[in-house]
């Protein structure tokens, strides 16, 4: 199974996010990531992560590209998981699941929250 390492989206690796692509038919479904770090830009209950794989666990600059994100939001006790996203080259490969689950096991270490929701909507675009 997949695993996955989350890292802040930082002035470090922004470009690398901007440069994630879902399939053509996928691009309905998902917001774009510019719009999802703007809108955490100016709302800080919101946290973008980018997605790695684990093997870019324990390094300051992974040896290893970004092949995800994800944001979530806290909000009265909930922990919504906002956006995610895995690029289109590293589809099937188990990365979107092994994502959820991490953004689980870190919703439930904060104290506020007491449960979590995945967020669904079409249109997107």
């Amino acid at each position: 199974m997949a695993q996955v390492h989350l890292r802040k989206v930082t002035r470090e690796n922004f470009r690398e996010c901007l440069n994630l692509q879902v399939t053509e038919l996928q691009k309905g479904w998902v917001a774009a990531n510019t719009q999802s770090l703007a809108e955490a830009y100016v709302d800080p209950n919101l946290f973008p992560l980018g997605v790695y794989d684990a093997a870019a666990c324990g390094y300051e600059q992974p040896e290893v590209p970004m092949i995800g994100f994800t944001m979530y939001e806290l909000a009265a006790g909930v922990g919504f998981i906002m956006r995610l996203m895995i690029d289109e080259k590293y589809q099937g490969q188990g990365y979107g699941r092994a994502t959820v689950l991490e953004v689980v096991r870190r919703l439930k270490l904060h104290p506020d929250v007491e449960s979590s929701r995945l967020v669904v909507e079409k249109g997107m675009k």
